[in-house]
């Protein structure tokens, strides 16, 4: 914000300035070379940010900002990425344990995710409990977990 109000200062400064000029100098040819000079220096005075500017800063500065957003993109995805997985968990394993309960059966299972194609996807679940073949059978049908990735708590 101060590079603006310093070149607008400026602007407003060499437009009072040429107008006590033009104000003192006499009328005639003196006058037609000062108006011709003075919008000369005016127009310098009003371009003179854009000829301070190096192409090569702007390009570096570009770069630096693109750098920082994608950056903050990969961080914020990653973070989505980690909550979407552990309330698909969380789900997962409500969605099991209500099942069982159905049954009659309490137990705390533990859900592990996988992901394909940027989403995570249960795949394997573990089970504090001995083998339920209905609720097994349930887990395989509606969630897609093979009895291979079912692990459950051994008999004693």
């Amino acid at each position: 914000m101060s590079i603006l109000r310093t070149w607008l200062f400026g602007v407003m400064a060499a437009a009072m300035a040429l107008s006590i000029l033009y104000a003192l100098v006499p009328k005639g040819a003196l006058l037609t070379i000062a108006k011709c000079t003075g919008g000369l220096v005016m127009l310098l005075v009003v371009v003179r940010p854009l000829l301070a500017l190096a192409p090569g800063e702007l390009h570096l500065q570009y770069e630096e900002w693109e750098r920082t957003i994608q950056q903050q993109t990969e961080t914020y995805t990653a973070a989505n990425q980690q909550e979407m997985e552990t309330l698909i968990q969380e789900e997962t394993a409500a969605y099991i344990s209500e099942k069982a309960a159905q049954l009659g059966v309490v137990c705390h299972p533990e859900v592990t995710c996988q992901v394909r194609d940027g989403v995570p996807f249960p795949v394997e679940v573990t089970l504090d409990i001995p083998k339920n073949t209905a609720l097994s059978q349930i887990i395989r049908a509606d969630l897609g977990i093979d009895e291979m990735h079912q692990r459950w708590q051994e008999t004693e």
